[in-house]
């Protein structure tokens, strides 16, 4: 039908099967574009489906989260000073490198051996405390 309508249009002196090709491409493209302007407008019905049927509420998950996070904490509690306070500076108080050595009057560099030393201290503490609870 496009090609129909835009018949007209046509040079003859050029080739009919390039002409007819670009007008099916140009449809082609022109699909794609509508279904994801479709598909942003009315997203997925499968997704949208799930997301309803889901359950707000994951007790569990909620539990198992609030689980970690303590273990996390008395972890870090049981850390060495030198380590805690950088550690807490820069994950709960959002501290850059920059502004923790100026707070503990150390070299960037320093904070940044000592909040990776924190790190592998607190892998080493929470992977001996999973070991425990599955012995």
């Amino acid at each position: 039908m496009r090609a129909y309508g835009a018949f007209d249009r046509y040079d003859a002196s050029q080739p009919f099967a390039g002409w007819i090709l670009t007008i099916a491409s140009n449809y082609c493209i022109d699909l794609v574009r509508r279904r994801k302007h479709e598909a942003a407008l009315f997203g997925d019905e499968l997704e949208e489906r799930l997301a309803s049927e889901a359950d707000e509420t994951d007790v569990l998950g909620a539990l198992e989260t609030q689980e970690r996070a303590n273990e996390i904490n008395v972890a870090i509690a049981a850390l060495p000073e030198r380590y805690r306070l950088p550690l807490v500076l820069a994950y709960y108080r959002d501290a850059t490198y920059d502004e923790i050595a100026a707070e503990l009057d150390i070299t960037r560099s320093h904070v940044g051996v000592l909040i990776c030393r924190a790190k592998q201290t607190l892998r080493r503490a929470l992977r001996a405390r999973a070991e425990e609870t599955q012995s």
